[in-house]
C-alpha cells in the first residue's frame, strides 16, 4: 500500500563557521635581553562549510515496518481483528472464512473461501461500510504506531527517556544547531588537545628542546570530559525546542508511541555509559541512538536499540 500524506523531502542549506581560535601566547623572561616565546596550536582550523540538511541526518538503525492493519466492527460492538491488509491474508468473521483479493491503496475485494464468491469491491477507508449478505461491517483503519526493544550493558541508569520527534520546518532548524554544536565541541576538543609549537628562534646545544610540547593526560581528559557534558546539555537543549515527546523506558525493556499520524520521526536517545578509563573524571560518557522513520498510514515500525547501534555524540553526524 503507498503512504498517504507524506511529508516531503526536508532539504535545507545551513553554513556552519567555525572561528579561528587565535593562537594563545605567553612571554619569558629570561632577565635582560629575555626572549619572547609565542605558542600557538600546532594544527589549523578548516574554513566555514555548507552542508544540506538531508546530508547531515544521522544514519538510522534497523528498522522493521509492518503492513496497515483493520478491524471491521458491527453495531452491536462486536469486532473482528485485527487483520493485516494484504493480498491473500484470511479474514474469519464469525464461522465463515474470507481472503483478501483485488487490493490497491483504497479499494479491496473479500473472497468467501467456501465457494469462491467474491463480494466487493469496498472502500478502504475509516468507517466506510462492508456489506456481506445480510450482515453490515463498519472498518476501522488501526492507528500507526512506533515500538521498540532497548538492551544495553554498561549504562548507568536503568530506566531512561526514548524521545520521539515530528519532523517539521523548526525541527529541521533544530537539527542543523545540534550539528553546529557538536562539530563546534568536536572543534573546541581538538584545539584544547593539540601539541603546542613553540615559536622561537631554536638554540643548539648540550641540551637542545623539541618546539613541540605535548598535551599531558589530565589536560586531554578534562578537555573530553568538559565537551562530554556540553554535548549532553546541547541534545537535551535540542529535544526541548523540537518538542519531543517522551516515554521512560527500563533496561532491559520495550517503549511505544501509539496514534501516530502518518509522517516523518526521529526516535532519540541519549544515556550515560559507564567508562573502564580510569584517568576519566567522570567514569561515564554519553551514547546516543537516533533512528528516522517514514511511517505511512496504518502502519507500524519496530526498532532495537543495543550496544553495537549505540554511537557517542562526536559520531552521531557523518562528516560532510
Amino acid at each position: 500500500m503507498s503512504m498517504r500524506n507524506a511529508i516531503p523531502c526536508v532539504v535545507l542549506i545551513i553554513s556552519v563557521c567555525t572561528a579561528d581560535i587565535r593562537a594563545q601566547s605567553m612571554s619569558a623572561d629570561n632577565g635582560p635581553g629575555g626572549m619572547g616565546i609565542q605558542v600557538s596550536p600546532s594544527k589549523t582550523h578548516p574554513p566555514a562549510q555548507t552542508v544540506r540538511f538531508e546530508d547531515i541526518l544521522p544514519s538510522s538503525v534497523h528498522i522493521t515496518f509492518g503492513s496497515a492493519q483493520f478491524i471491521l466492527w458491527q453495531d452491536d460492538n462486536r469486532r473482528y481483528g485485527p487483520f493485516v491488509f494484504k493480498e491473500g491474508v484470511n479474514i474469519l468473521l464469525g464461522n465463515t472464512a474470507f481472503a483478501l483479493t483485488n487490493i490497491n491503496d483504497k479499494v479491496f475485494s473479500l473472497k468467501r473461501i467456501e465457494d469462491g464468491q467474491v463480494s466487493g469491491p469496498f472502500e478502504y477507508r475509516e468507517k466506510a461500510e462492508v456489506k456481506l449478505g445480510n450482515e453490515l461491517f463498519k472498518m476501522r483503519i488501526t492507528p500507526s504506531y512506533i515500538r521498540g526493544h532497548l538492551q544495553a550493558s554498561d549504562m548507568v541508569l536503568l530506566r531512561v527517556p526514548v524521545a520521539l520527534i515530528s519532523l517539521n520546518g523548526r525541527t529541521a532548524q533544530n537539527v542543523t544547531r545540534l550539528y553546529s554544536d557538536f562539530k563546534a565541541l568536536i572543534k573546541e576538543i581538538e584545539a584544547a588537545t593539540a601539541p603546542l609549537e613553540i615559536v622561537a628562534p631554536r638554540v643548539h646545544g648540550m641540551f637542545n628542546r623539541d618546539n613541540i610540547i605535548n598535551r599531558s593526560t589530565a589536560d586531554v581528559t578534562r578537555a573530553e570530559d568538559s565537551a562530554d557534558l556540553k554535548a549532553r546539555k546541547a541534545f537535551e537543549k535540542f529535544l526541548r525546542e523540537a518538542g519531543a515527546k517522551t516515554s521512560m523506558c527500563p533496561n532491559p525493556g520495550d517503549f511505544a508511541f501509539q496514534n501516530l499520524q502518518p509522517g516523518r520521526y526521529l526516535v532519540c536517545i541519549i544515556a550515560a555509559m559507564k567508562d573502564s578509563d580510569p584517568g576519566k573524571t567522570l567514569n561515564s560518557k554519553s551514547v546516543i541512538w537516533w533512528a528516522d522513520v517514514l511511517l505511512g498510514e496504518s502502519q507500524t515500525a519496530a526498532l532495537s536499540f543495543s550496544t553495537d547501534n549505540a554511537t557517542t555524540w562526536q559520531s552521531l553526524f557523518p562528516k560532510p
